[in-house]
């Protein structure tokens, strides 16, 4: 048998070639880098949360003066437009509603002390027995007269002694106050009278919502508490 140098057999096999072709190969495989990910950041809300501003002194949205002297005659705003009659007026009775707006205070707001405030323009006569403020079972509204006037729940009254010209009457009212706020839909305000007055004639007038100066109206002054 003939024989053939290892340079021919390479030639043979084509071994070179493939040597070539693999190492090429090797030669040109590259380790693939990896490209890191960006991940955004949060987006941070700055925008300020806005405060709640809870009242401590609410004015009376509504009243009313009723007298007894004149069963059928209605007196928004109080008598003259200006004062609230409290007491007897030649032994007729002379009285008042009253009502504050609730609504505006945040849901489930505890209250601690509910003071309501009236301030005393004069008294007429001499004062006897006492002042009765008593919650109110149904609405009224400009028209309401003495012969009218909606039904009150004696046994949540308040009394209180007579008050002293140019001073503020204050009455705690807190028990008529929460319930109020729990009950928004039964929130008729209240009405004030006197009783067991000695004189045919025995007022005290307060200073009503209409042409007296803000800081006089009738108030109802909040504490509150957790």
């Amino acid at each position: 048998m003939p024989s053939i140098s290892r340079r021919e057999f390479l030639k043979l096999t084509g071994a070179g070639v493939v040597s070539s072709i693999v190492s090429s190969s090797c030669a040109s495989h590259a380790t693939p880098t990896s490209t890191p990910k960006t991940i955004p950041s949060p987006t941070v809300d700055t925008t300020p949360t806005p405060e709640i501003t809870i009242p401590t002194s609410i004015l009376a949205d509504k009243v009313a003066y009723i007298c007894g002297c004149k069963p059928n005659e209605h007196n928004p705003g109080g008598g003259g437009n200006s004062t609230l009659y409290i007491g007897n007026y030649c032994k007729n009775s002379e009285r008042f509603l009253l009502h504050w707006d609730l609504s505006g205070l945040p849901e489930g707001v505890k209250i601690s002390t509910a003071i309501m405030g009236l301030y005393c323009v004069e008294i007429v006569g001499t004062p006897s027995g006492h002042l009765v403020y008593a919650p109110l079972l149904s609405d009224w509204g400009d028209t309401v007269t003495y012969a009218t006037q909606p039904e009150n729940v004696s046994q949540d009254q308040v009394s209180a002694e007579w008050p002293a010209k140019s001073q503020w009457h204050e009455v705690d009212i807190t028990h008529l106050v929460t319930f109020w706020l729990v009950n928004q839909e039964k929130n008729y305000g209240l009405i004030g009278y006197a009783v067991d007055i000695q004189d045919d004639t025995c007022s005290a007038l307060f200073a009503s919502v209409l042409q007296m100066p803000e800081d006089l109206r009738p108030k109802l002054t909040l504490v509150y508490g957790s």
